[in-house]
């Protein structure tokens, strides 16, 4: 049976890492564009494909159970002499951080750890003995604050054209889904920043085949809706929308790239939740407007064009193009 390495971190938003990745590169890392900047909470474990599943429903879970918190990351330490890293400390995390690692630490992720459970976001793994602290010195200032809301799986993924590289391929929001339609179709929507595999392939967009590239005035926005039998996690793809936020500062501007509902559920409404929990997300990250391609939308207007689905839920023809304020 084939299988796959997996684990889960934390993992910031573009700002902070932005600014992680400006240190990982001044210091010359060599694991930038090789994993995004993370703190890890379940070391790296291989499990059998057939797998996968259990291991969404544990991160579900554990998601569900937490609620977002605030950690202070700097200034430099090191785990020398026993091994050479340069690395981000955490502040005063326990409290937030250790029940979230013991949800997360069940079977199938479960495995005895050797060393103790130290928080912290790796800038370099590995630096010559001598470099050390050099390094620190010159990281001395380095502090920080990361509001957390989510938490994501890595997968390894080996290629024929470069070295290996860690990808976010799946995230779970902090309090877990919100769910809408009671009574009727429930639907668990999520929203988030990573695309993964099943989500991008909905949506007719390539999958994720490398580390996201950290821009700090990109954000972006991945909303889905999974239909809700028995938990959150277990219920299927009905519908996703990605997009981006751009600008550094307010006012930003939210860029709809595509919205897709599942064939077996069109008719439904999906479309509709869909680009509320989209636009609602936007508006939450300082975007007062939304455009979008009318294109972009297939089976979310119950049997007609994208623009006359889009003008149903308040957006206004513009040229080529659909504006909505949020």
């Amino acid at each position: 049976m084939p299988r796959r390495r997996f684990a889960v971190a934390l993992v910031p938003p573009p700002d902070v890492a932005a600014a992680i990745d400006t240190l990982r590169r001044a210091i010359g890392s060599p694991q930038v564009r090789r994993i995004p900047p993370h703190l890890t909470l379940v070391p790296p474990v291989n499990l059998p494909a057939d797998d996968a599943p259990a291991v969404r429903e544990v991160l579900a879970a554990a998601a569900a159970a937490t609620r977002p918190f605030r950690l202070v990351l700097g200034p430099a330490a090191s785990f020398a002499p026993a091994t050479p890293t340069v690395h981000l400390a955490v502040g005063d995390a326990a409290a937030a951080l250790l029940p979230l690692r013991d949800a997360l630490s069940v079977d199938p992720l479960g495995r005895p750890d050797p060393r103790p459970f130290v928080p912290h976001v790796t800038l370099d793994p590995r630096v010559a003995p001598e470099r050390v602290a050099a390094c620190l010195d010159a990281l001395r200032a380095v502090e920080f604050p990361w509001d957390v809301d989510a938490v994501v799986l890595l997968e390894h993924l080996i290629r024929d054209d470069g070295p290996p590289l860690w990808v976010p391929v799946g995230e779970e929001p902090f309090g877990g889904p919100a769910v809408v339609g009671r009574g009727g179709l429930e639907l668990a929507m999520r929203a988030g920043t990573v695309l993964g595999p099943e989500v991008a392939g909905l949506l007719g967009l390539p999958a994720p085949h490398g580390v996201p590239v950290v821009d700090p005035s990109v954000r972006p926005v991945v909303v889905t809706a999974h239909r809700r039998d028995g938990t959150a996690a277990d219920g299927g793809l009905a519908g996703a929308a990605f997009g981006e936020v751009v600008g550094a500062a307010t006012p930003a501007v939210a860029r709809l790239v595509r919205l897709t509902v599942t064939p077996s559920e069109r008719g439904l409404g999906v479309g509709a939740h869909v680009l509320a929990r989209w636009c609602a997300t936007a508006a939450g990250l300082g975007a007062p407007l939304a455009v979008a391609v009318p294109g972009g939308t297939e089976g979310a207007g119950d049997g007609d064009d994208g623009r006359a689905f889009l003008e149903r839920h308040g957006f206004r023809s513009l040229g080529e193009l659909a504006v909505r304020q949020l």
